[in-house]
């Protein structure tokens, strides 16, 4: 499936997916460490399927692309989580601060 996707397309899935992936990783941190188990479970299974998603998007970038197309998907991969991990950040200190 994800072989036959336009970049734009791939790009845009990998973009939300990884963000997705590392926001609901650090609240499944949050939510392990403070023994909410329903809520643990919930950002666990969210984890694991954005994960999954971002993570076949990104290998298949690099196992199966060549050229320009496969590092600017690579690239991205990166930059996506890192953007995640800081919306994850201000989103969790925001709300303690109320």
């Amino acid at each position: 499936m994800i072989e036959s996707l336009p970049v734009f397309w791939e790009i845009l899935l990998l973009i939300i997916s990884n963000m997705l992936c590392i926001f609901t990783r650090t609240y499944n941190i949050l939510h392990i460490a403070e023994l909410k188990i329903f809520k643990s479970i919930i950002s666990g299974t969210l984890l694991t399927l954005s994960w999954l998603m971002s993570t076949a998007i990104g290998m298949n970038a690099l196992i199966n692309g060549s050229g320009r197309d496969s590092w600017i998907v690579v690239s991205i991969y990166v930059v996506a989580g890192t953007l995640g991990q800081v919306l994850a950040m201000k989103h969790k200190i925001r709300s303690d601060s109320r």
